[in-house]
Parts: structure tokens; C-alpha cells; sequence
């Protein structure tokens, strides 16, 4: 040809062509150019067993395009990333079909015929899909859809017409409700068996459309009911519920009413007027676990009816819920709410808790308050005041204890810059703090997810027998030591210091027994405090004499305290003869050993360990210890705070006899200890401790 208007045929071929991700074992084709026109004579992608084939023709002045592809033993999920569609679900299968595309950009038309066959829809197999779909002249015409999946059938007939009148069927029988799942992008499980019936006609701008449904043996998030029943149609912007009714064991509840709501957009026409009411005849608590995501389960008597009226934009209620005999179990929480009792009244814009009361372990918990709605959305928290005493709280991995609290909440949920506040007191006390929980580690960044909130005011109190751990430091907390909250949920900050009453911490497999402690926390921190104890213990030598030991910190952060944890003997030692000792391995002080990294390890293991904690939390004990070593015998030692400053353990010494050794701690003052022990050959010792901290 010319210059101006060449003729071009190219000829490929690859073995290892690898296109918008996806690697095919064989790719060739015949490439012409000629009189203005890209012909593809054809082109063929091999991938397995499965083929893909384009043949036709593209014109570039004007754009016209007469193609036809084919895919034989295929794959949907190859196809879907070949066109760059990532879809959102798992979707896959072996694909046989043929497309075909003629006409301009601006007047296209199309055909396509399809079958799919060991498909996957999100985590649900398709067994068999089928489609012969048609599109000319702005309508979409579906003369065939349709899928089977669990012996369940999905179907679709009609037309759809952008500019003119629609007229769509769609049903579906015996289906698997957790099939919609992915497509609604609903995370919660969904389960029972759907039967419904929708037809769309009219106008696509505004169409009309009537729906009718029945699922049976039905679950949403931990809501289980029987069956839930509904009719509804949609037309000129109105949503009408004829019926929708939900049944349980003898429950119910039905919902009457108009909605102005648009489908196509999924919104709501704020200013114009709805009527809808929601009837609850002996209905089940299980609905929370529907409506709120924080509820794991719930069971028990919710009564009441409510009355929507106003507008989207400012919805006007009126009514009142009752609740009876509720247990509620809430997600991260293994503690139940149990003897629930709530009375809730609607009235215009406004929600008001006017009682609420629940049974937490042997404690209680209550609370009242309101908030505003607008949009169907709470938009302030007018007050909310929640009181517990004595209440049971196990929020595992961070504390398990009893609680009192006199907290109040108030402000915007609509504004991320003015967040709403809480204020009051909370105190931890006859319980597990977990401080590793709370502190960042390597490769684990704390993120917290939830409603975020601004802590004013907020005063964290220890109370009785509030014991704080970090590996196998257990420390008890001086009752009545606070803490200043502040900062957000997402970012708080802490101002204080909590003192040590009593403590103990494993290394080498030898008890420390803490004399002082304390953690300073300052606000430019966050939640990082400032640590410093000092620690001893008595190691018993070959010769029969005995060597105490010295562990001190001051003023470190606990990720720093492996480093910087200074070592101390009487009589006095060197750092590694030290080590040595409490390892009982001579040749640690041998040229050539890495006595640091076997005491930062060691350390590492006793800061950050958690089995031997693990275990005395479970069965019920202030502190379970095994000490071990090469030049001693195997020890087992327990304790149990009986009341407030008296302390019992029993040691066991596993020789030749076994030694059991009890031991009686009694703590007058901060400064004074009587430590009384004697064991089973009936030798006793006593010992009157009196520290001066300067």
C-alpha cells in the first residue's frame, strides 16, 4: 500500500504470553489493516483445556465494530480479569459460550449465549446457568436466565428498555438465602429458604414493581425465626408494604405502611410523608442481633408498637417498646446480660430509655437517657447515664474482674470533629488487668474499630484485689490509685501513677517477690507508662549459703525493661556470675558466652510470657510458678490472696523426701510484712520486713 493508506498483516504466536495478570500456555493469532479497518483473522488465548477466540473486524473512521468471540472449556473468573472487572465476591466456573457485537458506539447490538457449569457464587456452589440475552435498539431483551444452585432456581424473563416500557419477571424457588448474600454485599450470614416473585414494568426512570416473598426457617445474624412473609409493591416513588410479617415460636411481628423510597438510588425522598407501623405481639429479643451489630445473641419478651410518621428527613414517632426476662450476650464480651428489663419510649424525633436494668454476674447494671433520630439515623445523644455495681465483666484478652461505674454520655453522632463525650468514674477492682493487651507490640499495632468517643473527665480507679499483669510480672495494685483518662477511644492518653501493694515475677524459673513498684503514666505517653520496681529473691548455693538477688528498674517503658533491668547480689557479684547463678549453668561465665542474649531472652520470656499466667487464671490462683534448674530440684509454687494484705502459697520441692513448705503473709502497713513459713518436717521461720524507700 501507501503511506497514506497502508496494508499491514502481522502473524504471533507465544508459549508464555501473560496478559492483565493471567498466564496462558498459548497464545497466536493473524492481524490485517487494511482500508481503514483491524481485522483479527482470528485471535486464540489457550489457557488448560479452555480456548478463547475473537474474530471480526474494528473501522476507526466512523468507530464500527462487527466481532464475535468465543470461549470453549473457559474459565469466568480468566474472562472477568482479561476485561479488568475484579468483582467484589468469589465468582467462578467452567464457561461454553458465544458473544457477538455489531453496529457503533452509538447505536451497539448484541447478542450472547452462555452456559456455566461448576460455578461458585461467594461460598456457594452453582451447579448449572444459563443465558440467551439480546441487546438492540436500546432493549434488553432476556429470553433465558437462569440458575440452579443447591437445588434451588433462580430465573429471569422479559425485556428491560432503557427509553421505553419494561416488562421483567424474576423468581426464584427453594433457594439458599445466604446465595444473596454476596450479591446484596451483606456481611452477616444469612440462612433459610427463599420463594419469591418479582415483576418490574413501566418506565425505567420510574418503574413499577411488585414483590412477593417467603422465607421459611430463617436466620440473619443470630435472629432465627419461622418464617417471614411479605407482599409489597413500588410506584411513583412510594414504597407500599400491603404485609410483612415475622414469626417465631408463636412471635410476631408485622409492619404496615408507606415509605417513600427510591430503589434504583437507595435513598429515601426526605420531604415527603410516610406512614408506616411496626406491631410487636409477644416478639423476641433475637430482633437486637438483627439491628445492631455489637449483639452476638439475644432472647426474651420485647413488646410494644411504634408508628412512623413525618418524613425521612424527619421522622416523628410515637410508641413505647417493653422488654422482659432479656439475656444478652454481647460480641468480645463472655459475660451475660441476664434479667434484662427495659421500658423505651418513642415520641416525635426523640428515643428515650426511660428504664433499663440487667443482672451482670452478681452485679447489676443500669441505665437511662435519649437520643435524637433524624434520617432513621440517631443523631445526638441528648444523656445517657449508666450505673453498674458490683458487675461482672470478662473481656478477654483485657480484663476479667468486677466493675463499678458512673459514666454519662452525651453529644453529636453526626460530626467526626465533635465527637460525643463521656465523663464520670470507672473502677476495676477483684479481677485481671492484662497490660500487654493494652500496650503495641512488635508486628501488632493497636487499632480499635469501634464508636469512637472523647474521654473528659474520666477517672479510672483501682479497686479491691485488682491485680495487673505483663507476662509473669503480677502485680496487685494499691486499692484506691487513679488514673486520669483523656484524649478518644481511638487515641486516649493517661495521667497518674498506680502503686505496686504486692507482686511477683519468674525468672529462670525463680520467684522474685516484688517490694515496690510503681507505673507513672503522663499524657504526652498515650498509653505507655513509665515502670520502675525493685525485686528480690534468695538463691540457695551448693555450700548451703544463700544469696539474695536484686532485680531494680527506674523510670523505663515495658518494652525497654529487658534492656535496661540492672542486676544486683548480696554478697555482691558480677552481672554475668549473676545470670549464671539464677540460670544454674556454671559455664555461662566461660570466655565466649553471650551472657546478654541468653538474660534478654530469659527476660523476654518472663515479661512477655503468658502460660504460666494462663494457667493460675484458670484455675482461680493469685500465682502458679514451676522453678527448675541444673543444680536444684524441680519446685512447684502456688498462692492465693485469702483477703485483703494476707497472702498463703505452698511451695512443693520435688526431692528426696518431697518438701511442702506453706508460708503465711501478712502486710500491716505499706511498709511492714510478717512472713511466717513451716513445712512438713516441722521446721518453721519468721521473718519481720521493714522497707524505707528514699
Amino acid at each position: 500500500g501507501t503511506t497514506a493508506d497502508p496494508t499491514v498483516a502481522a502473524t504471533f504466536a507465544s508459549r508464555d504470553l501473560v496478559l492483565n495478570g493471567q498466564a496462558f500456555d498459548r497464545a497466536d493469532g493473524v492481524v490485517r489493516w487494511e482500508d481503514g479497518r483491524l481485522m483479527l483473522e482470528p485471535v486464540t488465548l489457550a489457557q488448560g483445556a479452555g480456548t478463547y477466540t475473537v474474530r471480526g473486524s474494528l473501522g476507526v473512521n466512523p468507530l464500527t465494530f462487527s466481532l464475535r468471540g468465543e470461549v470453549a472449556r473457559g474459565s469466568l473468573a480468566t474472562l472477568l480479569a482479561l476485561g479488568r472487572l475484579r468483582a467484589p465476591f468469589a465468582l467462578d466456573g467452567r464457561l461454553d459460550g458465544v458473544v457477538t457485537v455489531q453496529g457503533t458506539v452509538h447505536r451497539p447490538a448484541a447478542t450472547l449465549e452462555a452456559r456455566l457449569t461448576g460455578g461458585r457464587l461467594g461460598d456457594h456452589p452453582i451447579e448449572e446457568a444459563e443465558a440467551r440475552l439480546s441487546f438492540r435498539d436500546d432493549v434488553v431483551t432476556v429470553d433465558r436466565l437462569t440458575l440452579r444452585s443447591g437445588g434451588g432456581l433462580l430465573a429471569a424473563q422479559g425485556r428491560l428498555a432503557l427509553h421505553g416500557e419494561s416488562q421483567l419477571e424474576v423468581s426464584g424457588a427453594d433457594l439458599n438465602l445466604d446465595l444473596l448474600r454476596p450479591l446484596l454485599r451483606v456481611n452477616r450470614p444469612l440462612a433459610g429458604t427463599l420463594n419469591f416473585t418479582t415483576q418490574i414494568s413501566g418506565r425505567w426512570q420510574d418503574p413499577e414493581i411488585g414483590l412477593s416473598l417467603d422465607i421459611r426457617r430463617g436466620g440473619i445474624n443470630g435472629l432465627r425465626f419461622d418464617s417471614l412473609v411479605a407482599n409489597a409493591f413500588y410506584k411513583d416513588g412510594e414504597f407500599h408494604v400491603e404485609q410483612a410479617l415475622l414469626s417465631e415460636d408463636g412471635h410476631r411481628v408485622k409492619g404496615v405502611g408507606v415509605i417513600p423510597f427510591n430503589p434504583a438510588r437507595g435513598v429515601f425522598a426526605q420531604q415527603r410523608p410516610m406512614s408506616f407501623e411496626i406491631s410487636l405481639a409477644e416478639a423476641d429479643l433475637s430482633l437486637l442481633a438483627l439491628l445492631l451489630p455489637q449483639v452476638q445473641e439475644a432472647a426474651g419478651r420485647l413488646e410494644g408498637q411504634v408508628l412512623l410518621s413525618g418524613t425521612p428527613g424527619r421522622p416523628e414517632m410515637t410508641g413505647r417498646l417493653a422488654v422482659r426476662d432479656g439475656r444478652v450476650r454481647l460480641r468480645g464480651v463472655a459475660t451475660l446480660l441476664e434479667e434484662v428489663r427495659a421500658d423505651i419510649g418513642f415520641n416525635q424525633d426523640r428515643i428515650s430509655l426511660n428504664t433499663f436494668a440487667a443482672r451482670l454476674g452478681s452485679g447489676t447494671l443500669a441505665a437511662t437517657g435519649s437520643i435524637a433520630i433524624a434520617n432513621f439515623r440517631p443523631t445526638q445523644i441528648e444523656r445517657l447515664t449508666v450505673r453498674a455495681r458490683d458487675a461482672r465483666l470478662e473481656v478477654r484478652p483485657y480484663f476479667a474482674g468486677t466493675v463499678d461505674a458512673d459514666l454519662t454520655f452525651g453529644g453529636l453522632l453526626t460530626d467526626p470533629a465533635n465527637l460525643p463525650d463521656v465523663t464520670g468514674q470507672l473502677t476495676l477492682k477483684q479481677g485481671d488487668l492484662d497490660a500487654l493487651a493494652f500496650l503495641p507490640t512488635p508486628g501488632r499495632q493497636l487499632t480499635y474499630r469501634g464508636p469512637d468517643l472523647r474521654l473528659r473527665d474520666v477517672r479510672l480507679v483501682g479497686g479491691e484485689n485488682l491485680v495487673i499483669h505483663l507476662g509473669r510480672l503480677r502485680v496487685e495494685i494499691n486499692e484506691g490509685d487513679a488514673l486520669a483518662a483523656g484524649g478518644t477511644l481511638r487515641q486516649p492518653s493517661v495521667t497518674g501513677r498506680l502503686t505496686a501493694r504486692r507482686g511477683t515475677v519468674t525468672v529462670f524459673g525463680r520467684t522474685f517477690t516484688l517490694r515496690d513498684g510503681e507505673a507513672r503514666f503522663l499524657p504526652q505517653l498515650g498509653m505507655r507508662p513509665l515502670i520502675s520496681l525493685d525485686a528480690d529473691a534468695d538463691v540457695l548455693m551448693e555450700d548451703g549459703r544463700t544469696t539474695k538477688v536484686f532485680l531494680e528498674a527506674r523510670q523505663v517503658f515495658p518494652d525497654e525493661m529487658v534492656e535496661r533491668l540492672v542486676l544486683r547480689s548480696d554478697p555482691p557479684r558480677s552481672r554475668d556470675a549473676i545470670v549464671a547463678l539464677l540460670a544454674g549453668q556454671k559455664d555461662l561465665t566461660a570466655p565466649g558466652a553471650d551472657v546478654q542474649a541468653i538474660l534478654q531472652a530469659e527476660l523476654g520470656r518472663a515479661l512477655f510470657g503468658e502460660v504460666e499466667e494462663t494457667i493460675a487464671r484458670a484455675l482461680g490462683l493469685s500465682e502458679f510458678t514451676i522453678e527448675y534448674g541444673f543444680a536444684r530440684p524441680l519446685q512447684l509454687r502456688i498462692g492465693r490472696l485469702l483477703v485483703r494484705d494476707l497472702y498463703v502459697r505452698l511451695t512443693t520441692i520435688f526431692e528426696q523426701p518431697t518438701r511442702f513448705v506453706w508460708s503465711l503473709e501478712w502486710r500491716f502497713i505499706r511498709n511492714l510484712m510478717l512472713t511466717f513459713s513451716v513445712d512438713n518436717a516441722g521446721r518453721s521461720d519468721a521473718l519481720l520486713r521493714y522497707t524505707i524507700r528514699f
